[in-house]
């Protein structure tokens, strides 16, 4: 989150004044996790809409999203976010202090977490859920919504796109949505009324299907295949600035090139670990959390602390320089899995 976005997004809270604040991960899941909430919100609660706001985040921006949370008297829920090891402390930090202003707080989440912090995390929050599931969505929607319809469909798009089943039709285009800054609340709006799928998704649907399969033929191209000391096959994938879903395109070159598992450069420091399409059992989050991250066992993510020279020579070279602090990644890598 860059400064300026902070201080819109403190404004407009300010402005709006909320009953209600839902911070949600901006993909698929974390959009359903939210429109559920929403449906619950408004109808059992009896909440109006426009004291509902939606914060759209993720593990390394959380940290700075709960510091524009106003200090009042508010209901709080966090939904499809584990911290970042390295944000844990300042996380429960920020927490008590909105707490400590008659705040309610709910986080719910699938994501694997250490156990010690969720016993430090639950003298704070009221309710807390971190199960094992095919979605946040599917969490919230048994806890919250288990009658509604609508919310029961919105669950079973969000099992199914998070985890890259694509049963449906609609899938692959909703994912590629959520990477559309401006489609992120018309999603979110569509799903909270049952819609998945209509016209104006309609209209956009082949260019997108294409763009994301071109995609998909150019990295695969410059995909640089390695083996680990357990003869595990890998691959690194460089996917900065590609404004598409990283994780489904990271299991369409899986699936191509045959692989365990694959690392994914989203950013100049920034990596995300998928395993691949053999369903082997493969744990990668011991990497992510070694350099702070967190995430599943078969997908996760961290950042990297770049040198100035890597800064530089990032800013200069854009793609045509993989930072050393990357390559040192990878030495790990295949010492350790």
């Amino acid at each position: 989150m860059r400064k300026l976005d902070e201080i819109k997004l403190r404004a407009k809270i300010a402005f709006k004044k909320p009953k209600a604040i839902i911070i949600t991960h901006s993909d698929v899941d974390g959009i359903s996790c939210a429109a559920i909430l929403k449906r619950y919100l408004k109808l059992k609660e009896k909440i109006d809409e426009k004291a509902i706001s939606v914060i759209f985040s993720g593990p390394s921006s959380l940290l700075r999203v709960l510091s524009v949370i106003p200090k009042s008297s508010i209901t709080l829920y966090i939904t499809d976010i584990s911290p970042n090891i390295i944000d844990e402390h300042s996380i429960l930090r920020q927490l008590k202090q909105i707490k400590n202003h008659g705040s309610k707080i709910t986080w719910i989440d699938h994501h694997k977490w250490r156990r010690e912090y969720i016993q430090k995390l639950s003298n704070i929050a009221e309710l807390i859920l971190m199960e094992k599931a095919p979605s946040a969505a599917r969490i919230v929607l048994e806890k919250f919504m288990p009658e509604d319809e609508i919310s029961k469909k919105i669950a079973m798009y969000a099992d199914d796109i998070d985890s890259l089943r694509d049963k449906f039709n609609e899938s692959p285009i909703l994912r590629i949505l959520t990477y559309k800054s401006k489609w992120k609340k018309k999603l979110l709006k569509k799903f909270t009324q049952g819609i998945f799928f209509d016209d104006e998704i309609r209209r956009i649907s082949d260019r997108l299907r294409k763009e994301a399969e071109a995609e998909v033929s150019k990295t695969i191209k410059r995909a640089i295949k390695m083996k680990t000391h357990n003869n595990l096959k890998f691959a690194i994938i460089d996917l900065r600035k590609v404004n598409l879903p990283k994780s489904w395109i990271a299991r369409k070159i899986s699936e191509k090139l045959d692989l365990d598992f694959i690392m994914v450069l989203r950013r100049n420091n920034a990596i995300s670990l998928y395993v691949g399409s053999k369903g082997k059992e493969i744990n990668l989050l011991p990497i992510a959390q070694k350099y702070g991250g967190g995430g599943h066992p078969y997908a996760c993510g961290f950042r990297l602390k770049l040198s100035l020279k890597s800064k530089v020579l990032s800013f200069i070279l854009g793609k045509k320089y993989i930072p050393n602090e990357v390559w040192s990644v990878i030495k790990n890598i295949k010492e350790i899995i």
